[in-house]
């Protein structure tokens, strides 16, 4: 079951490594966790930071074809960014650090990638989706630097090293109030699919721009064919920045 959770967040994780960014503070209010105040939309998304850490809790399930029902499980995530350097351009470098909860036994994996940011658009690229020299032949934009009603993009995964490819299509579809631990935020709602060979995922993810990231997902997995299924659902919990 591990080789299939970690694949899992492996597709939507570069959403949660490449979108969490730093800068400077919001000029917006901050209401509690507790207040019934509202985080207002913004369409900046926040300039990426070294430095910065953003944690995710959640749950779900997974079940396989010829079992009876479904096994639940629980996820941490804790992301964070460091400045690198990558073939020469200043990058950074965002590492995922995932645990999984499954029938009392913790699954731990961490995850890795490079990206950059536009300074004049602030749209998001990932340049490689591991630490190494196997980049993407072409960067491919993952979120863009404003966001509005009705933007979409599709980005082909090509690996100089011939890795196999994967294809993802994002596409904002309107504007949500959503609650998490960390307050209430009017934001950005987006479906995300992403396939590659037998896995395919789907995805809601709802985006405040201020914070750089989603602050919720729901999330399909399909693998094997579709043999197996992940659902799980993802909260942000905490970041270390101000916004």
């Amino acid at each position: 079951m591990k080789n299939f959770i970690v694949v899992a967040i492996a597709l939507l994780t570069v959403t949660t490594v490449v979108g969490c960014g730093g800068g400077g503070g919001s000029d917006n209010p901050s209401p509690s966790p507790s207040s019934s105040a509202v985080y207002p939309l913004t369409a900046r998304l926040r300039t990426a930071q070294s430095g910065d850490t953003a944690t995710y809790t959640g749950s779900g399930t997974f079940s396989e074809v010829g079992s009876s029902g479904s096994v639940p499980l629980t996820a941490s995530v804790i992301d964070t960014y460091t400045a690198t350097t990558f073939r020469g351009a200043p990058s950074l470098l965002s590492t995922t650090s995932i645990t999984f909860r499954v029938e009392g036994s913790d699954i731990v994996e961490n995850l890795s990638s490079i990206n950059r940011q536009d300074g004049a658009t602030g749209d998001l690229f990932v340049v490689s989706t591991d630490a190494s020299d196997a980049a993407l032949t072409t960067p491919v934009i993952f979120l863009p630097g404003t966001f509005r009603n009705g933007y979409s993009h599709s980005a082909d995964y090509v690996y100089e090293d011939g890795s196999p490819s994967s294809r993802r299509t994002f596409t904002v579809v309107g504007t949500e109030i959503v609650s998490t631990p960390i307050g209430r935020f009017e934001t950005w709602k987006a479906v995300a699919t992403e396939t590659e060979g037998d896995t395919s995922s789907q995805s809601t993810q709802w985006f405040a721009p201020q914070l750089g990231t989603f602050v919720k997902a729901d999330v399909i997995q399909s693998l094997d064919g579709g043999r197996q299924t992940i659902r799980f659902s993802l909260a942000l919990s905490s970041v270390s920045y101000p916004f």
